[in-house]
């Protein structure tokens, strides 16, 4: 199986990034888009008409589109030492998948179905 995840977050381009400092503690608020792709290949061996194994192989592509927001403090002790954590929500609205098979799982004359959903994902994370 042949997976590939590719997660794009524009941490670059970030559209609210206030500062608040002190003398030793700082806080900062962070907001960005996020898009990820997910382009997955799978080869499943299914019951032929005459009991025999068919490898079919089944192809998938989905994308989501979201925002990530997050809290960000950092405090400094001396000079050389400070401690900094904070708090990130991401949110990703995924479209329907497309579902593709070779060969189509019609001219197999199989009793199988295929059927995909949007989905939403949210995570919570602590920066390290």
């Amino acid at each position: 199986m042949k997976n590939l995840l590719c997660t794009l977050a524009i941490g670059c381009f970030t559209l609210l990034n206030p500062v608040l400092a002190q003398s030793k503690l700082s806080v900062s608020i962070n907001a960005a888009p996020t898009f990820q792709y997910a382009n997955t290949e799978l080869t499943a061996n299914l019951p032929g008409e005459n009991g025999s194994a068919v490898p079919v192989d089944f192809h998938s592509k989905v994308n989501g589109y979201g925002y990530m927001v997050g809290v960000l403090a950092n405090y400094g002790f001396f000079k050389r030492l400070s401690v900094a954590t904070g708090l990130w929500l991401n949110q990703v609205n995924y479209r329907k998948p497309t579902v593709t098979t070779d060969p189509d799982l019609n001219t197999l004359h199989l009793d199988i179905q295929v059927q995909t959903l949007a989905t939403k994902t949210r995570s919570l994370q602590v920066p390290s």
